[in-house]
């Protein structure tokens, strides 16, 4: 290879495609850049970790623990050059849930941690299997109204979880409701300095986040908690303390569960790994758009696989993207994940050196970093948007919220998912038959509804269907056809489908053309195809409706096939076409001359 030539894409190994992506192209000139953010996102992290530890009811320094194997599982394998992953609101709320859900209320601390580290792995396991067999897209299933819902209610349940912390009293209970309903009547028990201190790092927090998002408001409002309760003594008022923290990195451990253990973790962990998926997709495109760089989504679920694996077998539990420490890095001026990695090593110089600084960390501050991070979850204006688009979009994202404050956030990730794909379902089965005419311009084929000036042919009855054929819409699709033809005068001879966007057809639907053409043929009139792609093609002759309506009733376009059923010389057909091709140039010429 001559010296001077630039590295391309053949030039690396083909392992490190899949391993360490980002470091392919990295620019010397980055490096500072990378560091200074990494300190940056570092102010973010050991609070943040810490408190979402508690959120999923396990010891603060797990959190760190999870941050730290998080970051290295997705830098090793992930394709976002700045995706931070951790422990976030969503996924440490489902963790406590699903431990609840197998162990009970009354889980100890050493099987409550088993728990969420076979939970990670389990996740990990799946995430990276889904990788490998690249089902990235699935990603994608959930649509916006199901997530903006889920979110709304994954924010109000974190609400309802935290404010006792802030008050100063626990509450105990297996749903929101009757979460709530002890939150209300526990109300005397207030603890004035607990409440004093978690309002004060909230304001703190959020007013800092409202005036720059640079100024890390989280650290300040740990580290001035913290101090407070150390300078003046707020600690005899008998708030709740973070405590002392074990010192040291965390030490590789196979979760110690048994096999029933892990039967119960399993649908916990496809939800977690779904949720997770969206939630990385989401963020990581973001951040690549702004930013001008490719993902696979694909590698990005062995990333977080990998993240969520090593996080469970090193003493952490599950983790996902993070949107609002990514914002950190990018704001930061952060362009790889060296800036995360860098983040890793003050996290790790914490565990070895600091943890005694902690050791008076109000629980009231950590529960004001949870509601801080909850309330970004609302989206009032997603709620908004989808109420003035369609009304079914509204009543899509309000039942995905309402089934997670009422049955659960297990049971409202399952709910979420069906409803994304019944929404993918009735879009497809609703889907109206669309005659078509002539227009004079190019000879365009369109709506007939929406452009009653086009031409239609005596005798034939041109038809669209924007969407693929299957099981969900056969029936609705053979009945308006047949509408269509009781509805149309004259009687047609031919029927012409457009099946430019009909991508494809399953075996029902192939069935029921195969019917069809059986009615039609009865009543003297002929079903022709215009415009199938490859795959429909197939579809058509695998289903035998090639062989029934013959070969030279299947056309490239529907001029053709109109031009057939009216007997125009396929000399005439050509000359046409070189007509419209003249007319179209000539058109685009005059445009540009206008221009």
């Amino acid at each position: 290879m001559a010296a001077n030539r630039p590295l391309t894409e053949a030039d690396w190994p083909e392992w490190r495609k899949w391993v360490v992506p980002w470091t392919r192209g990295y620019q010397r000139r980055w490096l500072r850049s990378d560091i200074v953010a990494g300190l940056a996102i570092s102010a973010v992290l050991v609070p943040q970790g810490m408190a979402y530890a508690q959120l999923a009811g396990l010891p603060p320094v797990t959190g760190l623990y999870a941050t730290i194997l998080g970051i290295i599982g997705y830098a090793l394998f992930g394709s976002s050059r700045q995706l931070v992953l951790g422990p976030e609101s969503s996924t440490s709320t489902l963790i406590a849930a699903a431990i609840v859900a197998v162990a009970g209320t009354g889980a100890g601390a050493e099987r409550g941690l088993a728990l969420a580290g076979m939970l990670a792995v389990l996740m990990g396991v799946a995430l990276m299997v889904g990788g490998i067999l690249r089902l990235g897209i699935i990603a994608s299933f959930l649509s916006k109204p199901v997530l903006v819902g889920y979110m709304n209610g994954l924010a109000i349940t974190i609400l309802v979880g935290q404010v006792p912390k802030m008050l100063g009293y626990p509450v105990d209970g297996d749903g929101l409701l009757t979460q709530f309903r002890h939150l209300v009547e526990g109300l005397e028990r207030t603890n004035t300095t607990a409440l004093a201190i978690g309002l004060a790092c909230l304001s703190v927090i959020l007013g800092l986040r409202a005036w720059s998002r640079r100024v890390p408001g989280v650290l300040i409002a740990v580290v001035g908690s913290t101090l407070a309760v150390s300078l003046f003594g707020l600690d005899q008022n008998d708030i709740a303390l973070v405590g002392e923290i074990p010192k040291g990195l965390p030490r590789f451990a196979v979760p110690d569960v048994s096999r029933d253990d892990i039967f119960a973790l399993l649908l916990p962990a496809l939800g977690l790994g779904l949720i997770a998926s969206a939630d990385t997709t989401i963020d990581a495109g973001l951040f690549a758009q702004r930013n001008k760089y490719k993902l696979n989504p694909n590698q990005d679920l062995i990333g977080l696989g990998a993240a969520n694996t090593l996080s469970g077998l090193f003493g952490g539990f599950s983790v996902s993207a993070s949107g609002t420490r990514t914002a950190v890095i990018d704001s930061s001026g952060g362009r790889t994940q060296l800036a995360a990695l860098t983040g890793v090593l003050v996290v790790g110089a914490v565990l070895i050196f600091a943890t005694g600084l902690f050791r008076n960390l109000p629980q009231a501050a950590l529960g004001a970093v949870v509601i801080a991070a909850a309330i970004t979850l609302f989206d009032f204006r997603g709620m908004r948007a989808a109420w003035r688009f369609r009304r079914s979009e509204f009543a899509i994202a309000s039942a995905s919220m309402i089934g997670v404050l009422v049955l659960g956030l297990l049971e409202g990730i399952v709910i979420a998912v069906l409803l994304s794909f019944a929404d993918v379902l009735f879009r497809a089965a609703a889907t109206e038959v669309a005659v078509l005419g002539r227009g004079d311009f190019h000879n365009e084929w369109q709506n007939v509804a929406r452009r009653p000036d086009v031409t239609t042919i005596p005798g034939v009855v041109v038809f669209r269907y924007e969407a693929e054929l299957f099981f969900a819409n056969a029936a609705r699709f053979e009945r308006q056809v047949l509408e269509l033809v009781e509805g149309a005068e004259p009687p047609p001879r031919w029927l012409v489908f457009d099946a430019e966007a009909t991508r494809d057809i399953d075996i029902t639907a192939g069935e029921m053309l195969l019917s069809l053409v059986d009615e039609l043929q009865a009543h003297g009139i002929a079903l022709v195809i215009a415009k199938p792609n490859g795959r429909a093609r197939e579809s058509l002759r695998a289903a035998g409706l090639e062989a029934k309506i013959g070969a030279d009733h299947i056309f490239p376009t529907v001029d053709r096939a109109v031009n057939a059923y009216t007997g125009v010389h396929p000399s005439e057909i050509r000359r046409q076409d070189v007509a419209r091709r003249n007319l179209s140039a000539a058109s685009a010429d005059s445009i540009a001359g206008a221009g």
